[in-house]
């Protein structure tokens, strides 16, 4: 009984602070080590965590009514005082599934290292009835592109590439990199990553091409293209979203690193950081655990995939909420001596604000868009969408806390309405829950 209770409180505190199983285990001798455990749960406010801890009480009411080890029930009635915190994000999060017309919803919260909350409501597949967990993958889209960005911090601070390195520097010689009329300085892979660059959305070689599904576009249309492409202003001057900018950095990256992209990004990112969900092409175990992307709420049929070749970086990735909260975990500035996290010079260099228009109303970061408000400070976030998924991260670095929200709901209007909602819960529900 004793190792029962010991491997479940083991479960409990690596949610909270990352125990092993034979410290949890030296815990069950001290009534005042366990106490202080309840207390760090109160603290974080962890819902998940406080469903395994009613199973510990369980285990411990039966230990004591053998006579046992005494235990104080106060511990445990203070233990359920804070699950009403999570009232707040519960309704919130029910609301927003059962009028947005998702067929499934996933969200969760992070704080520090933990995801504190997490929820899986609705369907993953309509036609099986397969419903969604927390361990469906879902398409993340342009979420993606702050994985490609992030992967350029990484490089920069080993030394592979920098920042401020132009363009053509790492591509083949003869390839021209398109200008302005007007002049204007070299583009550089800083540009590319802020949306800076003044390229256009996409490449303008591909419009005979059904939406976003080029899965034969290669370096060689990637360069034939650029050759026909005029900037739409100076690099550096403007803002103006580009997918073929971030999709152009992830292979010229790749290029620098003499390794594909895919490749690239797990053995600089994912791997390090245990993401083992977030792939661009599915197992055969993943691929049962895929949610089925639809383009309207009442369609039963899948979405059309979408793939762009050698543009993979501007968002080729499919994740679970898990793996998402261990890359939001790994940004906080107070995490720097912690083994599998980025470097401290590389999360201050793909969080730092980068260019801001005149009127103060755009500023990014290296892939992340920021907003600055007066009750939350500076929030960092980017949404993303596919033909049949939508998904949105929202973060304060300055706070440790993050959300995550994904659906498999293609169209921009519901995932305008995914990201606001992200939004939302982040700064007016789960902001005010830790002050």
């Amino acid at each position: 009984m004793k190792r029962q209770i010991a491997a479940t409180l083991s479960i409990l505190m690596t949610v909270t602070a990352g125990a092993t199983a034979a410290q949890a285990e030296e815990f069950l001798d001290d009534e005042r080590a366990v106490t202080s455990a309840a207390r760090m749960l109160d603290t974080l406010g962890c819902r998940a965590a406080w469903a395994r801890a009613r199973t510990i009480r369980t285990e411990l009411q039966g230990h004591h009514s053998r006579g046992q080890e005494p235990w104080d029930e106060t511990f445990w009635m203070d233990l359920e005082a804070p699950r009403g915190r999570f009232d707040r994000i519960e309704q919130s999060v029910h609301g927003f599934f059962e009028t947005g017309s998702y067929p499934s919803l996933i969200v969760g919260v992070v704080r520090g290292d933990a995801l504190v909350y997490e929820q899986a409501l609705g369907i993953a597949d309509k036609r099986s009835g397969r419903a969604a967990t927390t361990e469906t993958i879902y398409d993340i889209g342009s979420v993606g592109k702050v994985l490609t960005t992030a992967v350029l911090a990484v490089l920069d601070d080993r030394g592979v590439v920098h920042i401020d390195d132009p363009v053509d520097r790492w591509l083949p010689k003869g390839v021209e990199v398109p200008t302005h009329p007007s002049g204007g300085p070299p583009m550089t892979l800083e540009h590319l990553a802020t949306h800076t660059s003044g390229l256009p959305g996409r490449p303008l070689n591909v419009s005979h091409l059904p939406e976003w599904q080029w899965p034969d576009y290669s370096a060689e249309r990637l360069f034939q293209g650029l050759a026909q492409t005029k900037l739409l202003y100076p690099p550096g001057t403007d803002l103006a979203y580009s997918s073929l900018g971030t999709g152009l950095l992830g292979h010229v990256m790749a290029r620098a690193a003499a390794t594909p992209y895919e490749h690239l990004v797990e053995e600089e990112l994912l791997g390090p950081l245990g993401m083992t969900d977030t792939v661009v092409r599915l197992s055969d175990d993943q691929r049962t655990r895929y949610a089925v992307g639809y383009e309207t709420a009442d369609s039963t049929d899948e979405a059309p995939h979408w793939e762009y070749g050698v543009l993979a970086g501007c968002g080729s990735h499919r994740s679970t909420v898990r793996d998402l909260a261990r890359f939001i975990s790994a940004l906080w500035n107070d995490r720097s001596t912690t083994a599998g996290r980025l470097s401290a010079t590389a999360r201050t260099e793909l969080l730092r604000p980068r260019w801001r228009s005149q009127d103060g109303k755009d500023e990014v970061a290296l892939g992340w868009f920021v907003t600055r408000r007066a009750d939350v400070g500076v929030m960092l976030g980017h949404r993303g969408r596919t033909a049949g998924h939508g998904a949105f991260v929202g973060i304060i670095p300055d706070r440790a806390t993050g959300v995550i929200v994904l659906a498999n709901l293609g169209g921009r209007e519901a995932n305008i309405r995914l990201a606001e909602f992200g939004q939302r819960l982040l700064t007016e529900v789960v902001l005010p829950i830790g002050e």
